[in-house]
């Protein structure tokens, strides 16, 4: 499965989850390091917001990851997964 991960602005721990995640064969979408593709750099705040929903649309799943509640984009981005009607799991296991 595409998995798009959400939530923690803690790199480190996005890249543990991501790990995990393509340790057990799946393919991870992380919004965030495709913000510092070179191309992406020159693009707008809400430019580079736009880019991370259109990805969202292109995954199956959207993993949340604890704390998202308090970050604007994740937001936006559980909202997308939720119009997407894709799967939803949350790190903390509660929902949302």
């Amino acid at each position: 499965m595409r998995i798009y991960i959400s939530g923690s602005e803690e790199p480190e721990k996005r890249k543990q989850v991501k790990a995990v995640l393509e340790k057990n064969g799946h393919e991870v979408i992380d919004g965030q390091e495709g913000e510092k593709q070179s191309w992406v750099l020159s693009v707008s705040k809400r430019g580079k917001n736009v880019v991370r929903l259109n990805l969202i649309s292109r995954c199956d799943v959207i993993f949340m990851m604890d704390g998202w509640q308090k970050c604007n984009i994740a937001k936006q981005e559980f909202n997308k997964a939720v119009e997407e009607k894709l799967i939803i799991c949350f790190e903390d296991g509660k929902g949302a």
